[in-house]
């Protein structure tokens, strides 16, 4: 494999009614829609950020559905190979996405949009564990995980494991120890799924040092900055 590392960024465009329909719960859907906006730029900001590497998009729906190509998105976007994330649970996407960057690259790892700000600390700590063992995890805080770094994905790796619950993360390491991959822990990260994120998420984003212009833009917008958040 000469290919440089990947960067898979896990996304769906965001539409209202479609992108964060459990943040849309409390927020409403077009507020929703506008916050998965400004969290997969700061996103891919950081990803971008990070030397050495490519990065995909790696979408559950049309390039044309985030938004116009002038946009800022859409300029953003223009610029990334965008690869479809195919059928199947979150495991089955992830497996299938991964699977076809290791045909091409040493490594790679996948990212959510959900932990918009991780700090760049975080990432290279996922990087450099690469260096050294066959996996790399990164926790949330909920029990789920903000990235998946792989040198290997044996075919149904990361079938059958429970998604979306507070056993996620502890599955998932207990299924890449059992197929011998040894992984390695990054530091943990906050992810919003519900507006009662919000909160611990701006703490721990200037606890960490991370950086999420667009999501904090997004929310002073939505009347739901820091400020309004401490209440």
């Amino acid at each position: 494999m000469h290919g440089r590392p990947l960067l898979l960024i896990f996304a769906k465009p965001p539409l209202p009614g479609r992108a964060k329909t459990r943040l849309a719960a409390g927020l409403g859907a077009p507020a929703a829609a506008q916050l998965a906006t400004a969290f997969l730029r700061d996103v891919l900001a950081v990803c971008r950020s990070l030397p050495g590497h490519d990065v995909v998009l790696a979408s559950d729906g049309a390039l044309a559905d985030y938004g116009p190509a002038d946009g800022a998105l859409g300029r953003e976007l223009a610029e990334l190979t965008v690869w479809p994330q195919g059928e199947g649970d979150l495991g089955a996407r992830l497996e299938r996405s991964l699977r076809k960057a290791l045909r091409k690259a040493p490594w790679a790892i996948a990212l959510g949009t959900d932990s918009p700000g991780l700090p760049l600390s975080h990432l290279t700590a996922a990087v450099r564990s690469l260096e050294r063992s066959e996996a790399v995890i990164g926790p949330t805080l909920d029990g789920g995980y903000y990235l998946l770094g792989l040198r290997k994905c044996p075919k149904g790796a990361l079938a059958d494991l429970p998604w979306s619950t507070s056993q996620t993360c502890a599955a998932t390491l207990k299924r890449l120890y059992e197929l011998g991959l040894s992984p390695t822990v990054a530091p943990p990260f906050v992810d919003i799924d519900v507006a009662d994120d919000l909160l611990p998420w701006s703490r721990a984003l200037a606890t960490a040092g991370g950086s999420a212009p667009f999501s904090e833009q997004a929310l002073a917008e939505l009347g739901l900055g820091r400020a309004s958040a401490e209440g």
